[in-house]
């Protein structure tokens, strides 16, 4: 009798586990689809800045 009630316990608390992992798996997929989102607008927003072309590698560097 004792044995069959930790075998309970011990399955109920796997199955408890299992609903917690599969949630937190969830969240964790919300927050990485936040993360691109936020990446892809920010990188977005820089393409369409008002940002001069980096010097040409072939001319040389101006002095001041």
């Amino acid at each position: 009798m004792h044995t069959k009630t930790l075998i309970a316990a011990f399955a109920a608390l796997m199955f408890a586990g299992c609903n917690t992992m599969e949630g937190v798996g969830k969240d964790l997929r919300k927050a990485g689809e936040k993360l691109e989102g936020a990446a892809a607008s920010k990188k977005d927003d820089k393409s369409k800045a008002d940002v001069p072309p980096p010097p040409s590698a072939d001319k040389p560097a101006e002095k001041y």
